[in-house]
């Protein structure tokens, strides 16, 4: 298996979008949980493929959200701000966080030398999709 260091941003999306088709249609969690990989982690640390930053919603699980196991991702919960249409909220949300982690960490000239990419997405809470924006 590669080495989540080492895949690409492409990689790293459709590893997303595969771990939430399965998602969609489990039951349960699917994503290693193992008290080996809880051991493997805690003695070589975390290797995420993936930053998820998400709100703080307790219907929102990203590592089942995308058939991930411990050390896979990486999640960053954080409140939204005034509005009231949920909808909106979120789309404003997602701008928001997008412009700050590429203002902050200057992503733009990292993202031609490492390939690294910052995108966009909403989860619909009924039906389970992730929408990539």
């Amino acid at each position: 298996m590669k080495d989540t260091l080492q895949i690409t941003a492409r990689e790293a999306l459709e590893k997303l979008l595969s771990g939430n088709k399965q998602y969609i249609d489990s039951r349960y969690g699917v994503g290693d949980i193992s008290k080996e990989k809880r051991r493997l982690t805690s003695l070589h640390g975390q290797s995420p493929y993936a930053i998820i930053v998400t709100c703080s919603d307790s219907r929102v699980i990203p590592e089942n959200i995308f058939s991930a196991g411990i050390g896979e991702l990486f999640v960053i919960r954080l409140a939204i701000g005034d509005e009231t249409d949920a909808a909106k909220a979120c789309e404003l949300n997602v701008a928001h966080s997008i412009r700050i982690i590429e203002d902050s960490l200057e992503i733009h000239h990292m993202e031609e030398d490492t390939g690294l990419r910052v995108m966009g997405a909403i989860y619909d809470i009924e039906s389970g999709e992730v929408r990539f924006l």
